[in-house]
């Protein structure tokens, strides 16, 4: 997670700077007690996010049934939640120890961007399937965020309409033929998703 940002003009020129958003960080707020509420919401999010998606995989998808059903979905979705909380605890946690060590104003670009990449090399630094969910999830975000910045600050840039019908073409185009000729190569999960959905039976 990150601050998220505001634009403004300064000089005629254009610049980001970090936005003051008490809902990630606010300075005004104990440590304990913000510690906490990033843990408990992680907590929350972290599982109605994960239920749904956990109970139609295993009842479509893993054909589970009665406990088995249950006990499936209550272990993604705890894993889920408590991978979440655990992040926003440590984000939040190490954020307002490195303003103090560093000295620097608490809204900082470098304290988002370390704190940031360290909690998320120790919490999903290894190569699982769901912490590769994540990080491809994210990746999706930072390059719409990057597109959206291009466009805005560059203001000779200009995408021509075609451009995404042409990359959506070429992604889904892609996706389809390395799941029929290459499935070897997908995430089982993936390709038991796409057999369900399109395979005559």
């Amino acid at each position: 997670p990150m601050d998220s940002v505001s634009h403004s003009n300064v000089s005629g020129k254009s610049r980001l700077k970090p936005k003051k958003t008490a809902q990630l960080i606010d300075r005004n707020v104990p440590l304990l007690k913000s510690v906490f509420m990033g843990a408990r919401n992680g907590f929350l999010f972290g599982a109605g996010v994960r239920f749904p998606v956990a109970l139609l995989t295993a009842l479509f998808l893993k054909k589970l049934r009665g406990k088995a059903l249950l006990n499936y979905v209550i272990q993604q979705s705890a894993k889920h939640a408590i991978g979440l909380s655990l992040y926003a605890l440590f984000y939040k946690l190490l954020r307002r120890l490195l303003r103090d060590l560093r000295g620097v104003p608490f809204y900082d670009a470098k304290n988002t961007f370390l704190v940031g990449g360290l909690v998320g090399a120790i919490l999903l630094g290894q190569p699982t399937s769901g912490n590769k969910e994540i990080v491809l999830y994210c990746i999706k975000f930072i390059a719409e965020g990057l597109i959206y910045l291009v466009s805005r600050e560059l203001k000779w840039v200009r995408f021509p309409s075609w451009a995404y019908p042409l990359t959506t073409f070429i992604v889904l185009g892609t996706l389809f033929s390395l799941t029929e000729n290459y499935p070897g190569v997908m995430k089982k999960s993936f390709v038991r998703s796409m057999n369900f959905i399109y395979q005559d039976k």
